[in-house]
């Protein structure tokens, strides 16, 4: 296959426009192509399909060297160039991750995962980014679980017992009583997050949603 075609496969894996039947080798070369071609993004992106101990030793030590290469040249090309990718009649963004988090707008983009204290995670939506982060937090300080009632809005409350105070959109959090809130847009749903990580101790600043944004058609 050639590298436009291989390139075009990727992308169209990521942006879910196409099935695939791949497994975890699979996805491991086609990050080492990433790496081979300087495809930094996309690279990071495909981490995020990859499930954990998935891959023998020798090819998880691998993975990790050129992921770290990938995210370490991935970062330098943000600061220095557009974030608009041009693919034939496609027009690909770059992670949003690699934005400056003040200046994060998360409308209207496509979820692939989440980067969170040095690990990658799978998530398909805003919404299930927003869940698992509140199911780590709970599964590793789980004593510290009422914290968060303390995180609300001037009129609204993001979690209750009663399901009958939030919206029909709540969710029940999994191996709890407790109702979250999920009636947000996507910006508001990863700001809380990251406000739940916080009162939970934990390193929010390394909390990154991997996502891309689709233009529609190009010009040739």
């Amino acid at each position: 296959m050639n590298k436009d075609r291989q390139k075009r496969q990727i992308i169209n894996f990521l942006s879910h426009k196409k099935v695939f039947d791949v497994d975890a080798f699979c996805l491991y070369q086609w990050i080492e192509r990433c790496h081979f071609h300087k495809w930094w993004d996309l690279a990071v992106e495909l981490s995020a399909y990859l499930p954990p101990n998935s891959l023998d030793k020798d090819y998880d030590k691998r993975l990790n060297y050129i992921l770290k290469e990938c995210r370490d040249k991935s970062n330098e090309r943000a600061k220095s160039t557009p974030l608009v990718e041009r693919v034939g009649s496609k027009i690909y963004v770059r992670p949003k991750s690699n934005l400056p988090k003040t200046n994060l707008d998360l409308t209207g983009t496509i979820v692939h995962g989440f980067c969170l204290e040095g690990k990658t995670y799978r998530a398909d939506s805003h919404k299930d980014v927003y869940m698992q982060i509140i199911q780590i937090a709970f599964n590793k300080y789980p004593e510290k679980k009422e914290k968060v009632f303390a995180i609300c809005g001037s009129k609204r409350i993001y979690f209750s017992k009663d399901r009958r105070e939030l919206s029909n959109r709540s969710e029940l959090i999994s191996g709890t009583h407790i109702w979250a809130e999920l009636n947000f847009n996507a910006n508001t749903l990863y700001n809380i997050g990251k406000k739940i990580l916080k009162i939970f101790g934990m390193y929010d600043n390394s909390f990154e949603i991997l996502t891309t944004e689709t233009f529609g058609q190009a010009n040739e």
